[in-house]
């Protein structure tokens, strides 16, 4: 939770208040709550999100939502689950996924992904 705090005010907004509203509004079928959540993670100076939801909730269409506004933007969006299965919920978004374990032990070979000064979204 420390380092969640420690993320607060400190990054550039992926888009400004018009660009996240118009990429909220560009699924007519959103309900005002999953609006309210793309515009909130596009817009915000924080680091770090957490989205949670029951099943059947809509949050792989926000998700696809978020990707494709930070796509917009110049983001490389990447995924990371925990098990193979929800790496595949996370790709039926459209999101490059895997296990973060599979990612760390890429890493830890010497295939860590990125540029450092790149804008990356990982999404877990």
């Amino acid at each position: 939770m420390a380092y969640v705090m420690r993320g607060q005010q400190l990054v550039e907004p992926m888009m400004d208040e018009d660009g996240a509203l118009a990429q909220a509004s560009r699924k007519s079928f959103l309900n005002s709550s999953q609006r309210a959540v793309i515009q909130e993670v596009l817009t915000s100076p924080d680091r770090i999100h957490g989205l949670q939801g029951l099943a059947g909730t809509g949050k792989t269409t926000v998700l696809s939502s978020i990707r494709e506004g930070a796509e917009s933007a110049g983001y490389a969006v990447v995924g990371f689950a925990p098990s193979s299965r929800s790496a595949a919920q996370l790709r039926e978004a459209g999101i490059s996924a895997t296990t973060l374990q599979s990612f760390l032990a890429r890493s830890n070979r010497g295939h860590a992904a990125g540029d450092p000064a790149s804008q990356h979204l990982y999404m877990w």
